[in-house]
């Protein structure tokens, strides 16, 4: 494992490439000495949510992790891309719908002052 040191002088990386080294360190982590006595499999850490994450994390493949995270990123770059041009258009009625109530208001007021 390397050192915090080392670790901080590394280049960041793509998100899946992060989602390897963050799942593959605590997976060193809960997999390590003094790791025996956390999610032992006994009736209390089957139901226990934590237990259930360690186990999970023992078990869990780095680089699937890196797919999954992949996928994604593309999902959401995705949705950004679709819902931009709605939210744009959402945005510009509005501005729209306050100027003119703007307009409306102001040339209303001159009217009524003699």
């Amino acid at each position: 494992m390397p050192s915090q040191e080392s670790a901080a002088q590394e280049p960041l990386g793509s998100a899946a490439d992060e989602a390897v080294r963050l799942v593959g360190a605590l997976r060193d982590l809960v997999s390590g000495p003094g790791a025996e006595h956390l999610a032992t499999g006994s009736a209390e850490c089957q139901v226990c949510p934590v237990c259930r994450a360690i186990s999970l994390l023992r078990d869990a493949d780095p680089q699937a992790v890196g797919r999954a995270a992949e996928g994604v990123v593309a999902m959401v770059g995705t949705v950004a891309a679709v819902a931009e041009p709605l939210l744009r258009s959402l945005i510009d009625t509005a501005v729209s719908t306050a100027q003119a109530a703007s307009a409306g208001s102001s040339g209303s007021s001159e009217k009524e002052t003699p």
